[in-house]
């Protein structure tokens, strides 16, 4: 995520995917949105890593930074470049319980 520090995105994913593997817990990786008006190279640069190591690991993935980005005009989303207003709130999580719904189905 935003706070997480570059060399340590790849190593603790991919520990957090194995160690879920191991117990039987199905997981989801989501690309973290932040708001379009962002300019933070670095999300681009942890994006393409959370992809590498969701591929790696068979982890599916869901862009939710894609998402709120294409739904941005339906609401006020964003208090700053990565904090959610409570709209931004609410379409995210509509959009993370489907995904997990789909998930979770047999």
């Amino acid at each position: 995520g935003s706070n997480d520090h570059m060399p340590e995105v790849a190593p603790n994913m991919t520990r957090f995917a194995t160690l879920n593997k191991e117990r039987g817990i199905k997981t989801l990786f989501l690309l973290e949105p932040n708001s379009v008006e962002a300019d933070d190279k670095g999300l681009a640069k942890k994006h393409e890593i959370v992809r590498q190591v969701a591929k790696s690991q068979s982890v599916p993935l869901f862009n939710m930074h894609r998402y709120l980005a294409e739904n941005v005009d339906l609401g006020f989303f964003w208090w700053d470049s990565c904090h959610m207003t409570g709209a931004g709130q609410e379409y995210f999580a509509r959009a993370l319980s489907a995904e997990i719904v789909k998930i979770l189905a047999p």
